[in-house]
């Protein structure tokens, strides 16, 4: 076990978790980002990731 030969260092934090690893993921973390920045988004309802 990995644990066993490398030490495990963990924090505490309250801050948004996104999973990249698909693209609906994907574009959740960036929509996240451009709303902290102040970014007005607007869609016509239509977007849909595939």
């Amino acid at each position: 076990m990995l644990i066993k030969d490398q030490p495990l260092e963990a924090f505490l934090s309250e801050a948004e978790v996104h999973d990249c690893g698909n693209k609906h993921g994907f574009v959740k973390a960036n929509v996240a980002v451009a709303r902290r920045a102040g970014m007005d988004l607007q869609t016509n309802g239509n977007f849909q990731a595939t």
